[in-house]
Protein backbone atom coordinates (compact mmCIF):
# COMPACT_ATOMS: atom_id res chain seq x y z
CA UNK A 1 0.00 0.00 0.00
CA UNK A 2 2.86 2.39 0.78
CA UNK A 3 5.28 0.98 -1.81
CA UNK A 4 7.83 0.07 0.88
CA UNK A 5 8.02 3.67 2.17
CA UNK A 6 8.53 4.17 5.89
CA UNK A 7 6.69 7.47 5.99
CA UNK A 8 3.49 8.64 4.43
CA UNK A 9 3.34 12.16 3.08
CA UNK A 10 0.17 14.20 2.80
CA UNK A 11 0.35 13.77 -0.97
CA UNK A 12 0.66 9.98 -0.59
CA UNK A 13 -2.34 9.93 1.72
CA UNK A 14 -4.36 12.04 -0.67
CA UNK A 15 -3.49 9.71 -3.54
CA UNK A 16 -4.48 6.63 -1.53
CA UNK A 17 -7.78 8.14 -0.47
CA UNK A 18 -8.50 9.58 -3.89
CA UNK A 19 -8.14 6.16 -5.53
CA UNK A 20 -10.12 4.40 -2.83
CA UNK A 21 -13.72 4.25 -3.96
CA UNK A 22 -16.04 2.86 -1.33
CA UNK A 23 -19.01 1.77 -3.37
CA UNK A 24 -22.18 0.14 -2.17
CA UNK A 25 -21.30 0.61 1.50
CA UNK A 26 -24.32 0.08 3.73
CA UNK A 27 -23.50 0.90 7.36
CA UNK A 28 -26.70 -0.71 8.66
CA UNK A 29 -25.93 -3.94 6.84
CA UNK A 30 -22.38 -3.89 8.18
CA UNK A 31 -23.71 -3.40 11.72
CA UNK A 32 -26.19 -6.26 11.21
CA UNK A 33 -23.32 -8.54 10.24
CA UNK A 34 -21.86 -8.04 13.72
CA UNK A 35 -24.96 -9.73 15.14
CA UNK A 36 -25.51 -12.24 12.33
CA UNK A 37 -22.11 -13.84 12.83
CA UNK A 38 -23.13 -17.08 11.12
CA UNK A 39 -24.30 -15.14 8.03
CA UNK A 40 -27.70 -16.86 8.00
CA UNK A 41 -29.71 -13.69 7.35
CA UNK A 42 -31.27 -13.36 10.77
CA UNK A 43 -30.49 -12.99 14.44
CA UNK A 44 -31.81 -15.83 16.60
CA UNK A 45 -32.80 -15.64 20.27
CA UNK A 46 -29.57 -17.25 21.44
CA UNK A 47 -27.51 -14.58 19.69
CA UNK A 48 -29.84 -11.86 20.97
CA UNK A 49 -29.29 -13.16 24.50
CA UNK A 50 -25.50 -13.17 23.93
CA UNK A 51 -25.63 -9.53 22.82
CA UNK A 52 -27.55 -8.45 25.90
CA UNK A 53 -25.25 -10.44 28.18
CA UNK A 54 -22.27 -8.67 26.57
CA UNK A 55 -23.87 -5.37 27.56
CA UNK A 56 -24.34 -6.49 31.17
CA UNK A 57 -27.91 -7.73 31.05
CA UNK A 58 -27.10 -11.29 32.10
CA UNK A 59 -30.08 -11.57 34.44
CA UNK A 60 -32.54 -11.54 31.54
CA UNK A 61 -35.34 -14.09 31.85
CA UNK A 62 -36.73 -16.15 28.99
CA UNK A 63 -39.87 -13.99 29.15
CA UNK A 64 -37.73 -10.86 28.79
CA UNK A 65 -35.97 -12.40 25.81
CA UNK A 66 -39.29 -13.31 24.19
CA UNK A 67 -40.49 -9.70 24.52
CA UNK A 68 -37.25 -8.34 23.05
CA UNK A 69 -37.40 -10.80 20.15
CA UNK A 70 -41.01 -9.84 19.39
CA UNK A 71 -40.15 -6.14 19.54
CA UNK A 72 -37.19 -6.63 17.19
CA UNK A 73 -39.23 -8.74 14.76
CA UNK A 74 -40.88 -5.72 13.15
CA UNK A 75 -42.66 -7.56 10.36
CA UNK A 76 -43.83 -10.39 12.62
CA UNK A 77 -42.39 -13.24 10.54
CA UNK A 78 -40.68 -14.87 13.52
CA UNK A 79 -37.15 -13.79 12.53
CA UNK A 80 -35.03 -10.70 13.17
CA UNK A 81 -33.79 -9.91 9.68
CA UNK A 82 -31.78 -7.10 8.12
CA UNK A 83 -35.07 -5.45 7.17
CA UNK A 84 -36.25 -5.53 10.78
CA UNK A 85 -32.86 -4.26 11.95
CA UNK A 86 -32.92 -1.47 9.38
CA UNK A 87 -36.39 -0.40 10.45
CA UNK A 88 -35.39 -0.39 14.11
CA UNK A 89 -32.43 1.88 13.50
CA UNK A 90 -33.33 4.71 11.27
CA UNK A 91 -35.39 7.13 9.38
CA UNK A 92 -38.84 8.55 9.95
CA UNK A 93 -40.29 5.02 10.01
CA UNK A 94 -37.97 3.84 12.77
CA UNK A 95 -39.39 1.27 15.14
CA UNK A 96 -39.10 3.51 18.14
CA UNK A 97 -41.59 5.85 16.50
CA UNK A 98 -44.00 3.39 14.88
CA UNK A 99 -43.71 -0.12 16.26
CA UNK A 100 -45.44 -1.64 19.24
CA UNK A 101 -44.74 -5.13 20.50
CA UNK A 102 -47.13 -7.58 18.89
CA UNK A 103 -49.68 -8.95 21.34
CA UNK A 104 -52.33 -11.59 21.01
CA UNK A 105 -51.43 -12.24 17.38
CA UNK A 106 -52.11 -8.60 16.44
CA UNK A 107 -49.54 -7.09 14.15
CA UNK A 108 -48.93 -3.32 14.37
Amino acid sequence: MMNNKKELSLEDLHELLDRNDIANFDPVEEAFKLYDTENVGCIDKARLRDVFIAYGFDDMTSADLDILAKAADVDGDGRITLGDFRQMLGGPDAVLQTHAVQRNDQVR
